[in-house]
């Protein structure tokens, strides 16, 4: 852990180029009630960032300080399902950890520069490091961390027919 982090922060203060595996999607690439969502959390998060900007970019280029990352792995040029199927299975590794009294977060941060996780956790070339979770314990006390977001009213995107 203690390297990749190392190699993520010299990365990062180096501006090196990120190259993940699965390709980011472009904010013209979703649909607007997505954006809109995008829009409004960049709106309610900023203020929290701007409170403590240090702690907030530190914590993304020291991989949010977490103790373990799990790194969610595909084989090569992964299809629809199976990224279905990797979505669902760390939604439920998430899902066991909060029950256990660990917090977890998804970011892509953490896999931005696969070349680095290759070659420290010797995952072959021909896997797709597909996704990170963060898992740890939060520090209540920081501002960041006492963050919440509101949802979306959940008649808003489920439908249910009779």
């Amino acid at each position: 852990m203690e390297q990749i982090k190392s190699r993520y922060a010299a990365a990062a203060q180096a501006v090196v180029t990120e190259a993940a595996d699965l390709a980011k999607a472009h904010r013209g690439d979703f649909s607007t009630m997505a954006n809109q969502n995008m829009g409004h959390w960049v709106g309610t998060f900023r203020p929290i960032i701007e409170a403590d900007p240090t702690t907030y970019w530190d914590s993304r280029e020291n991989l949010y300080r977490a103790p373990a990352i799990s790194y969610l792995v595909l084989g090569q040029n992964p299809n629809s399902w199976s990224i279905y199927d990797l979505g669902a299975f760390s939604q439920t590794l998430s899902l066991a950890a909060t029950a256990r009294g660990v917090q977890s977060l998804s970011s892509y941060e953490l896999v931005k520069y696969p070349d680095i996780l290759r070659q420290e956790l010797a995952v072959p070339t021909d896997r797709t490091i597909a996704m990170g979770i963060a898992l740890g314990y939060e520090k209540p006390d920081k501002v960041l961390n006492q963050f919440r977001t509101d949802r979306v009213a959940t008649q808003q995107i489920l439908h249910i027919q009779h």
